[in-house]
Parts: structure tokens; sequence; C-alpha cells
């Protein structure tokens, strides 16, 4: 059986027992969520095109800029704060989104 992750839109397998999903991975269980934290995913819903959450790419994409740009060991980029780096990691990441969206449209 497969349910999706309300706060993260993560599907994982495992199986509903008493008003819980658990998740069940190489015997252990990783995850048990209450029943406002999942919705099980029928056949239906499983052949349907998923859809995109863009506040967690954006999240993603921000995250992996700032590696980027933390381990690019010729970087001429200097940040007068922590605040300013993160400002320009979130704009690269927005751009990087935006780029993409445009490719997706028809």
């Amino acid at each position: 059986m497969k349910a999706r992750i309300k706060a993260t839109g993560e599907i994982i397998d495992g199986y509903f027992a008493n008003g819980y999903f658990v998740q069940v991975w190489s015997g252990h269980t990783l995850h048990t969520l209450s029943s406002g934290e999942f919705e099980l995913i029928t056949e239906e819903s499983q052949t349907a095109e998923p859809s995109i959450d863009w506040e967690q790419r954006e999240w993603e994409a921000s995250v992996a800029a700032m590696q980027g740009l933390l381990a690019n060991p010729n970087r001429e980029l200097r940040y007068d704060s922590t605040e300013m780096f993160s400002i320009e990691c979130i704009e690269r990441a927005l751009s990087l989104i935006t780029e993409y969206q445009k490719q997706q449209k028809p």
C-alpha cells in the first residue's frame, strides 16, 4: 500500500493500521503517520500525473546553490553577511525554477 506524506509530498510504502500509516523499510519502522499527516494513494491516483511541489523544489534548489557557492574554491563573490549570501542562493534557485517552468509550458 502507498501513501503520500502531506507535509513533503513524498510517496512511501507501508501499511495502514488503527488509523495510522506505518512505513516499513528492511523490517524497521521509518515513519508512523497519524490520519492528518498522509493520504492513501489508490490505483487511480497513481496513474495520474503527479503535481510538482514548487515550494519543496525551491528549497532543494536553494540548498544546491548554497552548496555550489560554498564548494567553489575560486569564488570571487564575497558577502557582507550570511543574510546576503542566503538571498543570493534563493535568487539563483528562483531563477533556475523559473527557467525550468518556461521549458515545461507547451
